[in-house]
């Protein structure tokens, strides 16, 4: 998503009824990934404030810096709002997003950095075939990948962590030294690269298998405006040959 910084929190727009909108409306407390590029990329906590046609008295009194926001978002972000409206006018009218609100994210001091993940030498896995061969060509070879994990305890909803990770061959995952997952753990690795000149990338969620491993079961593939979730086909753990 495309936002903008004012020195203390970032902005960001997006269709009422989205999943982040109904997430964060929730569970106010989140991270956010910033940067280009898993390698070259920061994971701030925040807690975020949904500004909408739900909260019509919070909307009018912080009309005058919203509207601002959001006018310095458009301006920073032009190519994203045109990919924006070219996606906008090959989607049929009752699907385009309607009631748009701001969301302001406010950023808290970040957590330690971790040490970086050992990366050996290997390939990067096959995605999906579910993802468009387009967004698979750009992250042909992709290995830094951000690794957010759901952990027990820490509050009402569990722990969030996110932190880097290198994948392979099969989904196999490198983990900085201090971190360590337990096996069935629910975890999301989250691969960005270029696609046509648009941003680009994937987050493959499931759960931490032996190896250790990820069981990949879904996954949200973007490209510029436009992204999709889907579920990832099992895959064959043995092959049975014919009589």
């Amino acid at each position: 998503m495309a936002c903008w910084a004012d020195g203390a929190g970032l902005w960001l727009a997006t269709p009422a009824d989205s999943a982040t909108v109904a997430a964060l409306r929730r569970e106010p407390e989140c991270l956010t990934l910033v940067g280009q590029g898993a390698d070259r990329a920061v994971v701030l906590r925040a807690t975020a404030r949904v500004y909408g046609l739900h909260d019509p008295l919070g909307l009018l009194l912080h009309s005058p810096i919203v509207s601002a926001a959001m006018a310095a978002l458009g301006v920073n972000h032009a190519d994203s709002v045109l990919d924006y409206v070219a996606e906008a006018a090959r989607v049929p009218a009752r699907r385009l997003p309607r009631n748009p609100v701001a969301i302001r994210l406010a950023l808290r001091e970040p957590p330690p950095p971790d040490d970086p993940a050992e990366e050996e030498g290997g390939i990067g896995p096959a995605l999906p075939s579910v993802v468009p061969a387009d967004v698979r060509r750009a992250l042909t070879g992709v290995r830094h990948v951000v690794l957010a994990s759901g952990e027990t305890g820490g509050g009402r909803h569990g722990s969030l962590v996110a932190g880097p990770a290198v994948w392979g061959a099969g989904f196999t995952l490198s983990l900085p030294p201090r971190r360590q997952l337990a096996t069935g753990t629910p975890v999301m690795a989250i691969a960005t690269a270029e696609a046509g000149g648009k941003p680009a990338g994937i987050a493959l969620g499931g759960s931490l298998g032996p190896g250790p491993a990820l069981r990949a079961q879904q996954v949200t593939w973007w490209r510029g405006a436009h992204a999709e979730t889907v579920d990832v086909p099992p895959v064959a753990s043995s092959i049975t040959l014919p009589d």
